[in-house]
């Protein structure tokens, strides 16, 4: 059973979600009726009215359910085990619970959501470390049964099968938000309360009592539209929650690290250390020093470390400092200079123009030093520079073009860091809307990778269009959640316009591959069928070329048009064989041999074939079998190849037939069937995988270099892969067999850049920190 605390605190958040949620249906008549009086849409009038009765019939069940799931999460807390694991969540797991794609509930979810973090995040970090001190275990705030983020979900979860249309399930969640989330700082108050009586952390309060008053700022601003415009203040405030902050960001930096690699590019190495959150940002900051080498290692350096207390730039200072560094407007100029001069190294370009290089400036010019910052700040600062190291190496490269993304992309550096420092929580929410605005930014601009003629690319305008935006807010009244959601929803929208456009050529290209694969069945059913008859014996070559440069003709019609069960297919194969069941035949019969000849001329007719070759071939035909097959050339025990009697121009020849060659529309499969058996299974399960519009690395077999693609779609039987740009253009196909053969060879990397802001970020602390 529960601990006696947390059946305590699970009592009174239910008491109050069921009060809470009672009011919500209480208002849902009075407010849909309004909303429905006042709406000119008929629709939308009827939308109202069955939302109406629907809520009405379903009301008790939708809170009971509501209810019965933060219980449970309430019961798991003192049955389940809290994996570090889960602090690295995607974005915004709940919004799978909303719907296919549905791009203003998933908006609005998130602003309510994000705004109800922010006002009560100080509330929260207190309670999520009592709750964790009584549950024995970490609990990240997503698994805390009181935080916005989880009661929503259970909220959304309980309305998910009532099949709500978009407008009135909006208008529901802005009522939850005002009486459930509006009155979620109450809660969160008494429950605090209610472990520091029971002698939960009694002590944590008073450390932040600044916080609290912070937080009562920042909901009263928020209640009156206000939080965006929090001030520096505030900010200053919350940051002297450093511990708080770090609790949640401390599971990234890895918990406890016995041996530690502190920079591997200079294999130096530190072990038998055990770290707490302060050392942890102590290493950190050692791990990646201005000259990039440890000034002090071992357990014996540690207590000569700096007290961060000794620092004499405050967190408020630090972020006037940075309001006074001029942001950097383009890089182009300096890439194409290093280009110009043979050095194209990524590192040496960022070297000079990172985050912590300009703040280096900034300080230097007013005698100051990165040292005298917090360690907190440090902590920040260090873990951002090493984010957008990782994000220029990813978007830099060779050439001009490539340049630009890394060029676009540097403009954000300080905008970002400037509100990071200025809201920490921005590690502590996968969901956060600065960390969402910019993992669509960057994952748009993954897409970007390889184009060319990249200034004239829409997409690419719009991220130049978008990021000034962020630049012209941060400079007026900083960058907020609700600027952050508009610039999403407007990017977002972008990019379903343009996918549709995409979608449209890929279509075409699709459309076009399917009617080539039809054509290339046909033409193997072909090939086989003249194979069989064909290859390995002996003909007369004016029989060969008739065979492969017009029936052939024929037969692909046959089998393009009715199938290789038709009439028309089984007839032309009877045809063929009797004109070929002639050559060993010793003596022909003329009138038989000239009724089979109109007969044919008749079926190539009815294809349109050429009456002049027509002509010349069946001449050719009549004096081999009726004069030439017996003459002493033909006789004799050599045999001519064909491509000799086609290169001397004599039809008059027998000839050995060892490969055929049918004149006629498509692709022979050939060499696809000399790979059917030989590649392994696993790499073609592999390839099977593979979804529409995933994006891959190619290597290019003549440039020897590697180019994103993105996968169109698969046709044929054969699985013939059609990969193209960003903007749908086919670039490659390749067999199901080739494809597997690449894979093997290393020659084909499937990306995944759906997260790429956390991976990048993930890898940056795996970078920033010492590895265990």
């Amino acid at each position: 059973g529960l601990a006696l605390p947390l059946k305590m605190l699970c009592d009174r958040t239910l008491q109050f979600l069921g009060q809470c949620g009672g009011r919500v249906f209480d208002q849902v008549n009075e407010s849909f009726f309004d909303l429905a009086d006042s709406s000119a849409n008929a629709g939308l009038q009827t939308a109202y009215f069955d939302a109406i009765k629907q809520l009405r019939a379903d009301k008790t069940v939708i809170i009971d359910q509501w209810l019965a799931a933060v219980a449970s999460a309430f019961d798991d807390l003192a049955v389940m085990a809290v994996s570090r694991d889960d602090d690295y969540r995607g974005p915004s797991e709940f919004i799978s619970l909303l719907g296919d794609d549905d791009l203003e509930e998933v908006v609005a979810f998130d602003q309510i959501v994000s705004a109800a973090n922010e006002c009560n995040r100080c509330e929260l970090l207190v309670l999520q470390r009592r709750v964790s001190k009584v549950s024995n275990r970490k609990i990240s705030l997503p698994q805390l049964p009181l935080s916005p983020e989880f009661i929503t979900e259970q909220f959304a979860g309980a309305l998910r099968s009532r099949n709500l249309a978009l407008q009135p399930k909006l208008s529901l969640l802005e009522l939850y938000n005002g009486v459930v989330l509006g009155q979620l700082p109450e809660l969160l108050l008494q429950s605090n309360q209610l472990l520091e009586d029971l002698g939960i952390l009694p002590s944590l309060m008073p450390e932040t009592e600044g916080v609290e008053a912070v937080g009562t700022e920042v909901a009263r601003s928020a209640a009156s539209g206000q939080l965006a415009g929090r001030k520096n203040d505030a900010a200053d405030h919350i940051s002297s929650t450093s511990g708080i902050v770090f609790s949640e960001l401390e599971p990234r930096f890895s918990g406890v690290a016995r041996s530690l690699d502190i920079d591997s590019r200079k294999g130096r190495r530190l072990a038998g250390v055990r770290r707490n959150r302060a050392n942890t940002i102590a290493l950190i900051i050692q791990s990646r020093s201005a000259d990039g080498d440890l000034t002090q290692t071992g357990s014996e350096e540690q207590g000569g470390r700096r007290d961060s207390r000794e620092s004499n730039i405050s967190h408020k200072d630090l972020l006037e400092l940075l309001q006074h560094i001029p942001v950097i407007a383009d890089l182009a100029d300096s890439h194409t200079e290093s280009e110009s001069n043979g050095d194209c190294l990524p590192q040496q370009q960022r070297a000079g123009k990172g985050i912590r290089y300009q703040i280096d400036a900034a300080f230097s010019q007013q005698k100051q030093c990165f040292a005298n910052l917090n360690d907190h700040d440090q902590g920040i600062i260090i873990l951002l520079d090493q984010w957008f190291h990782l994000i220029g190496e990813r978007f830099d490269g060779k050439g001009q073009e490539v340049g630009k993304l890394s060029a676009l992309f540097s403009r954000i550096e300080l905008p970002v860091c400037r509100a990071v420092l200025s809201d920490p929580s921005f590690f502590d929410f996968a969901q956060h809307p600065l960390r969402r605005l910019l993992n669509e930014v960057f994952r748009a601009g993954d897409w970007l990778r390889g184009v060319e003629g990249l200034s004239k690319d829409p997409l690419y305008k719009k991220l130049d269009e978008l990021l000034k935006c962020v630049l012209c807010a941060e400079k007026d009244a900083g960058i907020d959640s609700v600027l952050c959601g508009d610039l999403l929803s407007d990017l977002i929208r972008f990019i379903d316009v343009d996918q549709r456009r995409i979608r449209a050529i890929e279509k075409r290209l699709m459309e076009q591959a399917r009617a080539e694969d039809t054509i290339n069945i046909a033409r193997c059913g072909v090939d086989e069928l003249l194979i069989s008859r064909l290859a390995g014996k002996e003909f007369g070559y004016a029989l060969v070329e008739f065979v492969e440069k017009a029936w052939a003709s024929v037969l692909f019609r046959a089998s393009l048009k009715c199938g290789m069960e038709s009439e028309q297919w089984v007839g032309a194969v009877h045809l063929l064989d009797q004109l070929l069941g002639l050559e060993p035949v010793d003596e022909i019969d003329e009138e038989f041999l000239d009724r089979l000849v109109g007969i044919l001329s008749e079926s190539l007719a009815d294809i349109s074939f050429d009456s002049y070759e027509v002509q010349r071939m069946f001449s050719n035909i009549r004096r081999y079998l009726l004069e030439d097959k017996n003459k002493a050339e033909n006789a004799q025990p050599v045999i001519f190849d064909k491509a000799e009697a086609q290169q001397i121009d004599d039809y008059s020849l027998r000839v050995r037939v060892e490969s055929v060659n049918p004149v006629i529309p498509g692709e022979s499969n050939s060499a696809e069937k000399e790979l059917t058996g030989s590649v392994d299974d696993n790499l073609l399960m592999e390839v099977d995988s593979l979804k529409q519009g995933t994006w891959v690395e190619l290597k290019d077999d003549n440039a020897g270099e590697s180019r994103p693609c993105r996968l169109i779609g698969s046709v044929g039987s054969a699985g013939k892969y059609l990969f193209g740009d960003r903007n749908g253009c086919q670039t490659v196909a390749f067999s199901r067999n080739r494809l597997a053969l690449k894979l093997k060879a290393g020659e084909l990397t499937m990306l995944d850049n759906s997260h790429l802001f956390d991976d990048l970020l993930v890898e940056a602390i795996g970078d920033t920190r010492p590895v265990e």
